[in-house]
């Protein structure tokens, strides 16, 4: 690969960040120059969107403990069937899955995939829960997002959506192009991601004593 001065240039600039810190020569120049791409964002645009099996989805968890209350009390749920209980599950994630493909599209430059790994070079963005816009936190220069199904740990989009407040560049990496950094570079990222863990464990603290929940059981 050819190592021209631009590549260097990204090359140091990814150096810099947490993320990418052990992580070998050679895969920095595949992510700087084959990888990843800078995104702009404007303000008040969705980025990501919460992960719909999140502990602190509070609208799905309220439709389960009402659904239980319901099926605990036979006269009251004489006519309700399997079949309109299947109805309601369907219809609830539904509306997840309408949320996911509007965020699907979060400016003109990014189109088709958005899953995948963020890292936001410059602005500033907030974790807010969308059943009821609580804000849990917010995302700062060389802060990064979208790890959570790839290195399987919980992140900040297991939070919230993740919401742009001012205009935000992004270094980009899509999920399966991810899969294309070596094995041993990967695992590297991983346990890099996996340090900025006492934050996310003050948020799981944070939102288990908004939401409910023991905050020793949450899990990827």
């Amino acid at each position: 690969m050819q190592k021209t001065a631009e590549a260097v240039k990204a090359v140091r600039r990814l150096e810099k960040l947490f993320l990418f810190r052990g992580v070998t020569e050679q895969s920095l120049y595949l992510v700087a120059r084959e990888l990843a791409k800078e995104v702009c964002v404007s303000r008040e645009r969705k980025v990501y969107t919460m992960l719909k099996w999140s502990s602190f989805n509070v609208k799905k968890k309220q439709f389960k403990v009402d659904l239980k209350n319901v099926l605990r009390n036979k006269k009251q749920n004489a006519l309700l069937t399997t079949e309109k209980i299947n109805e309601g599950m369907n219809e609830l994630l539904g509306i997840y899955d309408a949320s996911r493909r509007l965020s699907q599209k979060i400016n003109d430059d990014l189109l088709a995939e958005t899953e995948g790994l963020y890292i936001l070079l410059s602005g500033k963005c907030e974790i807010r829960n969308p059943n009821d816009n609580y804000l849990v936190d917010t995302i700062t220069p060389c802060d990064f997002f979208g790890e959570c199904d790839f290195f399987e740990s919980i992140g900040y989009n297991y939070f919230g959506d993740i919401i742009t407040v001012e205009d935000c560049r992004f270094l980009y990496v899509g999920k399966d192009r991810l899969r294309a950094v070596p094995e041993y570079d990967r695992k590297v990222m991983q346990r890099n991601s996996a340090r900025h863990r006492g934050r996310v464990e003050k948020m799981i603290f944070q939102c288990a004593k908004v939401y409910g929940g023991n905050p020793y059981e949450i899990k990827y």
